[in-house]
């Protein structure tokens, strides 16, 4: 009696992790995985684009700013500290994020291996 239990324990053990499958390979089917940041992130705020993108933003938005820390410096006021602090976070988070990527296409080689 007790084996015959286990036996019919074991199968619905089996038949759940069927189910969990079964939803998680619909999950996975039904989204597509890309580099877009969608929500708000330390990159770009609310605005959707790739991270490829987002760092060319950051770089442009750099060299608008670093302008204009130098025209306003010419003008006797200095933003130096905060153009430096721009672009500490925008180094930082952009290797955050980099990092995240690159791990992420890492889980996905070994999974699909």
């Amino acid at each position: 009696m007790k084996i015959h239990t286990q036996k019919i324990a074991e199968k619905n053990e089996l038949v759940l992790w069927e189910d969990v499958f079964k939803s998680l390979n619909q999950y996975w089917n039904s989204k597509s995985i890309s580099d877009y940041l969608e929500s708000w992130n330390f990159l770009t705020g609310g605005i959707k684009m790739s991270l490829k993108n987002a760092i060319l933003y950051n770089f442009f938005l750099l060299l608008f700013f670093g302008f204009l820390c130098q025209y306003l410096q010419f003008t006797g006021n200095s933003l130096t500290n905060l153009f430096l602090t721009f672009i500490g976070w925008v180094l930082l988070f952009s290797a955050f994020y980099l990092i995240k990527l690159e791990g992420f296409k890492l889980q996905l080689k070994t999974i699909i291996k």
